[in-house]
């Protein structure tokens, strides 16, 4: 199946959008998550596990990033639930 955001790639990520769940390109997904990265920074937002609010600027490296554009989860959280 072809990434419905680019029509080029293998749709690899499944994802919750407007077109109810799609598999997406992992080219398309990083840039959505550097997109939403960008407009989300400034911004506290709630863990998606404790509810505690956070800075995604906060998170460690970028797998906790990466793991952040998927759940939400704090660093706290991230490293409780997949270890330090």
């Amino acid at each position: 199946m072809k990434c419905p955001y680019c029509d080029k790639n293998e749709g690899t990520i499944s994802i919750a959008s407007e077109l109810g769940a799609v598999s997406i390109c992992d080219e398309c997904a990083r840039e959505q998550q550097e997109r939403l990265g960008i407009l989300e920074e400034a911004f506290e937002v709630p863990c998606g596990f404790c509810g505690k609010a956070h800075r995604p600027t906060e998170l460690k490296d970028e797998l906790s990033k990466k793991e952040w554009a998927i759940s939400r989860l704090c660093q706290e959280c991230q490293d409780k639930v997949f270890g330090k």
